[in-house]
């Protein structure tokens, strides 16, 4: 009973918390992200992590008219902005000061000094590229969002005005290191150079000093499981769907390119790293499961098994146990 008690009056204060900083403005899903991940497991944190991990952002039909008429120009930048809402998160403790990043293995920052999704407000702040616009949606790459993301916002990126700059040092823009430039590229190149990246060396969250890429392996039999997918077009005019159909990948190169990517930046958390060494590790990408077994002694990870995934199916398999 003592113990109810504590809860309840910790509920109490919280709430008092809530209300004393709440603002009462009314906040709406313009639009949702179908990602080729389906799960947090496998996931990247951080956008551009895996260029080949591709998404669509569908604008709610029901929300505007047309869908495709907020998308008007949009087509002319490479890049976008999106703001979103970390739909999954489930930690209750709304107020957390320090977090744990996976890149400091275990060591602690304050929350404003990561990107953790477990905020005071939970929303996140990403950067994709615009592969194309088509009938109100949004055909990007680069995503670290999970499937049916609400999306909050999106804007357009523009060198000129979303680079810091620094008189001291001149940096090219890596966005555009192919030294393409179309008229809406020439408008925003930066009028002085980028922050050095020095400024940012230390943190290990954000350069990875602490935990280090690893290798990343497939058995035999994976990569003859992973050459049984292939893309709709296979099907020829029969757009019957198989379990073997990629959603968003085009083919299996592709998707092996995304495993190798995620893998390499070490997804698993730092309490799986360190209490679940010896356990095997699962995670899903667009209509593919893969497991794959982490070996600590050398730095490396084998992908061992993969095979379709279907959610409906897994769905219908949890109910019926």
């Amino acid at each position: 009973m003592e113990t109810t008690k504590v809860t309840n009056n910790n509920d109490k204060t919280e709430q008092s918390r809530i209300d004393e900083f709440k603002i009462d403005y009314d906040i709406v899903s313009i639009g949702v992200v179908e990602s080729i991940f389906n799960r947090k497991n496998g996931t990247p944190r951080q956008s551009g992590i895996c260029p080949q991990s591709k998404g669509i952002i569908r604008i709610h039909k029901k929300l505007f008219n047309n869908p495709s008429h907020p998308l008007i120009g949009i087509e002319k930048f490479s890049y976008l902005w999106i703001i979103f809402y970390f739909h999954e998160n489930r930690n209750k403790r709304r107020f957390i000061a320090k977090v744990h990043p996976p890149r400091l293995d275990g060591a602690t920052c304050g929350v404003f000094a990561s990107r953790a999704p477990h905020r005071p407000n939970p929303f996140g702040l990403t950067i994709v590229k615009l592969d194309r616009v088509e009938d109100g949606c949004l055909y990007v790459s680069g995503l670290d969002m999970i499937d049916k993301t609400p999306v909050i916002d999106i804007k357009p990126y523009i060198v000129k005005y979303d680079y810091p700059y620094d008189d001291s040092i001149i940096i090219s823009n890596p966005f555009n290191s192919n030294n393409e430039q179309n008229e809406n590229q020439k408008d925003f190149e930066p009028e002085k150079p980028m922050i050095p990246e020095q400024k940012t060396e230390k943190l290990g969250w954000i350069d990875g000093e602490i935990v280090n890429e690893i290798q990343v392996d497939f058995t035999v039999r994976s990569l003859q499981q992973l050459s049984c997918f292939h893309p709709y077009s296979f099907h020829g005019d029969n757009f019957s769907q198989c379990d073997h159909c990629f959603r968003l990948f085009h083919d299996e190169n592709e998707a092996k390119k995304a495993i190798i990517n995620l893998l390499q930046a070490d997804p698993r958390s730092v309490y799986r790293r360190k209490k679940c060494i010896d356990r095997l590790y699962y995670f899903t990408i667009d209509s593919i499961h893969i497991t794959a077994w982490f070996d600590i002694e050398s730095d490396m990870v084998e992908v061992i098994k993969i095979k379709p995934w279907n959610p409906t199916k897994t769905t219908e398999q949890q109910q019926q146990q």
